[in-house]
């Protein structure tokens, strides 16, 4: 059964579910449980009487009324993206406009406020909010206010004029309320004409308060992808998230993949594959250089497309922005670093050899710890169970170091020579003080080491594709129950 529950005029209830019910029929020999009346039989025949099924009804979910009427008699905006169509929203917002009234809703999952904006553009800044934030202390569910957003600050209108409360409800963990906005307001100096001018559409939920108005948007953001007059009935689309995407499948892809793979290479695998160039260079050496550069391109064209994208610092409260872009630079001014080095044997070889191993592996270290921070930005949508696949690749990664580090031991108690573990007065194997012998042969262990670098080929590219999937085509849960439904 679906119930709607009603406390006063400004607090109620609805689409509420009880337990399944089940409906059976009574047995039909004795008519006296239908009827309720006691009655005396004679004993009837030995027959077996006729199977009568029983029948379970269940009780139907009803469709949320938010969604009713949209595209038909009213807007509606949701978050995330195409959410609408499941009726899944974690937030949505509807404008009806019937004369010159236009009533508002606005709903949040897991919320302590649901917040809709008009803006002149698709970013934050300049707009006038409309908040449905908890509030005990007027005896209500949530009530609405008026706010003003002020580049990426939000401040409570000092006049609250223009808008005006209908009803609101907190269930389950959603706040819902339901206003009118005047057709005219004047908000910070500003005016909003609703019936003349267009407007882009910001949805935003929040778990917490402040006192003066809304915190910041740690459950959802969402922007229209394009500005409408309200009094025209559409559906809003979300805007493009394309920049956003390709800027977190470019970071993995260097830093998870190529990154991590030409650091391999270049501990371990100096002495492997002796006598087969590549390009005129020790194999390990030109592999390694060609997936450096590959970081370097991934990590400056993604820094670029983020800035492309946001147009200012990023106002979440997150130091994923901070380590990004430290890690930018130090990406940045490593390859170029590389060009200067020492000739080998030179007195300074070892103090360049030192410094490219520090500032390589302290971008590494920095890059995959503002990765996991990636994990807690909104804007990127992603579960919080891709920590876990971070955590999966960070341990197979240091136990492939220790791995390789414990053959490469093994290796050099075979030759008077050390092989594997880099030594700083030297970058390669061709330019190290090995024999003769030593350097037209493979170290001992080689094959070992082969068959542990294809093992790490293998399981770095899964996590990749993985992850820049997971990152692509956020979020993934409701696009994997899309495609299932499909």
């Amino acid at each position: 059964f679906s119930a709607t529950f009603v406390q006063d005029y400004s607090t109620f209830w609805i689409g509420v579910l009880s337990d399944k019910v089940e409906v059976a029929k009574r047995s039909v020999d004795n008519p006296a449980q239908s009827t309720g009346i006691s009655t005396t039989r004679a004993p009837k025949t030995s027959t077996v009487p006729a199977y009568i099924p029983e029948i379970e009804v269940k009780a139907a979910a009803t469709d949320d009324p938010i969604y009713s009427g949209c595209g038909s008699t009213k807007s509606c905006f949701g978050a995330p993206d195409q959410c609408l169509d499941t009726k899944s929203c974690t937030a949505v917002t509807t404008v009806q406009v019937e004369g010159d009234r236009y009533t508002f809703e606005v709903k949040g999952r897991g919320a302590g406020y649901a917040a809709v904006a008009l803006s002149d553009d698709s970013k934050m800044g300049d707009d006038s909010v409309m908040e449905c934030a908890r509030d005990s202390a007027q005896n209500r569910p949530a009530n609405v206010y008026l706010s003003y957003n002020t580049d990426k600050t939000n401040a409570r209108s000092s006049s609250q004029r223009g808008i005006s409360f209908i009803n609101s409800s907190y269930v389950n963990g959603e706040v819902y309320c339901r206003f009118t906005r005047d057709v005219v307001t004047n908000i910070s100096g500003k005016i909003y004409d609703l019936e003349k001018n267009k407007y882009y559409l910001l949805l935003a939920v929040g778990s917490s308060l402040r006192a003066a108005g809304v915190s910041f948007h740690d459950v959802i953001y969402e922007a229209s992808s394009d500005g409408y007059i309200l009094s025209e009935i559409v559906t809003f689309a979300s805007v493009s998230k394309l920049l956003l995407r390709l800027h977190g499948a470019f970071m993995i892809a260097a830093w998870i993949g190529a990154a991590s793979v030409g650091i391999l290479l270049a501990r371990y695998f100096k002495q492997t594959w002796v006598g087969k160039p590549f390009c005129g260079k020790d194999q390990w050496f030109a592999w390694h250089r060609l997936l450096m550069l590959l970081v370097w391109s991934l990590t400056i064209a993604a820094f670029v497309l983020i800035f492309v994208e946001l147009k200012s610092w990023s106002s979440e409260d997150n130091p994923h922005a901070i380590l990004g872009t430290v890690t930018t630079l130090l990406a940045f001014f490593q390859p170029i670093g590389a060009l200067f080095r020492p000739h080998p044997g030179s007195r300074r070889r070892p103090i360049f050899n030192w410094l490219h191993w520090l500032l390589g592996n302290m971008a590494h270290i920095l890059a995959i710890v503002t990765i996991f921070f990636a994990i807690e930005l909104s804007k990127a949508q992603l579960p919080e169970w891709t920590t876990w696949i971070l955590v999966v690749y960070v341990a197979f990664h240091v136990a492939m170091h220790f791995v390789l580090s414990v053959v490469g031991c093994a290796s050099e108690r075979t030759t008077s020579s050390r092989v594997n573990s880099f030594p700083m007065s030297d970058r390669t194997s061709s330019r190290s003080p090995l024999s003769d012998t030593d350097r037209r042969t493979d170290a001992p262990l080689s094959c070992f080491r082969k068959l542990l670098l294809a093992l790490y080929l293998v399981v770095i590219i899964v996590l990749t594709v993985v992850l820049i999937l997971i990152v692509v085509l956020a979020p993934i849960e409701e696009t994997w129950e899309k495609f299932r439904g499909t």
